[in-house]
């Protein structure tokens, strides 16, 4: 065997994207380069991004070499032809009231573009990186979704090089995902969406995912060989006591949609907003329409701050100077293995964390709870939880240092780099 082993990542979101997307492969794939591997990233060349953050240009690894070509999306037709008039904030609504013009866009969206809008993009990039390959071949192919149009680009790269390894990497379910009921899918797109997913676990030398419950929904589904890589922090994040306010800073990051927009969640909130004008609940990241109308009526909206989509700089800054860190787990079947990313940047602070959830939220569940700052609060459950005699209790407690550390993404990638050399072997 080489002894440099030359990796090929098949990721649709990349720097200057921003957002949730972005973190897992671009500090993997540094953090693998590192230890000695040779990667080229294949990515779409884009000038529009859903989110976008030039801060995390300067993270790209020097010695990572990027493939790019050019990216048909419907999206800007879309645009021109807005089925809604409701303000995009990146998330399916839950809302009962869903216009006619939201349920055709829904449907459109689901029945002709499968898996995804970027599908477009399967067959020219089979036949770019065929040729690319074809020059100079590589050892093993990772694909990461969603959007899952990447595992078929790497499924027919697998049929025309069977030689080469690949692992399917799914950051989020298939099928299985939270809004996959909003397609408003006909049978027989429903059954399309199944055969590409099945196709693709059982092609795939390896399947991973971020979470235990949904490697087991893999498996169920006929998944050829599955294994567990969580996602992680790329940095600890230490708390600067020299500026410390008088309040209690509580902080929400990432999306906030109909879905996640619990009652006991801003229950909680009133509560501990109540007990001192100085504390403050600041939510970076962007919000459904609803979710923002409840904040504007919000009795206590004079102490809560929104910011809308954030760069990784100002992210950082809010890790350091809040207290308290919120999550948010949706209510769904598929809510038993979501670990959402921000948490892992949560537990890098090594500060409190209140998540809401279902009790079926199992993998999330048990982090929570183990986790000496931590408390899971059951969306469900009708009993109350004094948070502001919680906090006091807990806030002083020292964490262990390596069971943090198992939460970084540098312990993904050695679980990574021991994969990669058992399949390439």
């Amino acid at each position: 065997m080489k002894n440099t082993i030359h990796i090929l990542v098949i990721a649709y979101y990349w720097p200057p994207s921003g957002g949730a997307g972005v973190q897992r492969w671009l500090n993997l794939s540094s953090l693998l380069i590192d230890r000695g591997y040779e990667i080229t990233v294949f990515t779409p060349d884009l000038s529009e991004y859903p989110q976008h953050d030039d801060t995390l240009v300067q993270s790209i690894h020097s010695d990572i070499s990027q493939w790019k070509t050019p990216i048909f999306e419907p999206y800007n037709i879309a645009r021109l032809v807005r089925l809604t008039t409701a303000k995009k904030y990146s998330g399916f609504s839950d809302s009962q009231k869903v216009s006619w013009k939201t349920k055709l866009s829904q449907w459109i969206r689901g029945n002709l573009f499968i898996p995804d809008a970027r599908k477009f993009w399967i067959k020219p990039s089979i036949n770019f990186l065929s040729k690319k390959l074809a020059e100079s071949p590589i050892d093993l192919v990772i694909s990461t979704g969603p959007p899952h149009s990447m595992h078929l680009i790497a499924r027919g790269l697998k049929l025309k090089f069977p030689h080469m390894k690949w692992i399917a990497d799914f950051r989020d379910p298939w099928t299985n995902v939270e809004y996959y009921h909003q397609l408003r899918l006909s049978k027989w797109a429903d059954q399309k969406y199944r055969k590409l997913e099945k196709s693709v676990l059982q092609k795939a030398d390896k399947v991973v995912t971020v979470s235990n419950a949904w490697a087991s929904e893999f498996d169920e589904l006929g998944a050829n060989q599955t294994a567990v890589i969580r996602n992680g922090y790329a940095k600890r994040i230490s708390s600067d006591k020299s500026d410390k306010k008088s309040g209690i800073g509580i902080c929400y990051l990432g999306l906030l949609g109909d879905n996640r927009n619990h009652p006991k969640l801003w229950e909680t909130i009133q509560t501990i907003l109540s007990q001192n004008i100085d504390h403050k609940f600041t939510i970076a990241g962007n919000l459904s329409s609803k979710v923002a109308t409840e904040i504007e009526n919000n009795a206590f909206n004079h102490q809560i701050k929104v910011l809308g989509f954030i760069d990784k700089d100002r992210v950082e800054q809010l890790l350091i100077s809040n207290d308290i860190f919120i999550l948010s787990i949706n209510d769904g079947s598929n809510a038993s293995g979501r670990i959402p990313l921000k948490l892992y940047e949560y537990l890098s602070t090594e500060k409190a964390i209140v998540c809401f959830g279902p009790s079926h939220a199992q993998d999330v569940k048990k982090l929570i709870n183990d986790y000496p700052k931590g408390l899971f609060i059951d969306i469900n459950d009708p009993n109350k939880l004094d948070i502001n005699t919680w906090y006091p209790q807990i806030k002083s407690i020292d964490i262990d240092q390596n069971y943090i550390e198992k939460f970084s993404f540098r312990h993904s990638a050695d679980q990574y780099d021991t994969l990669i050399k058992k399949i390439t072997s």
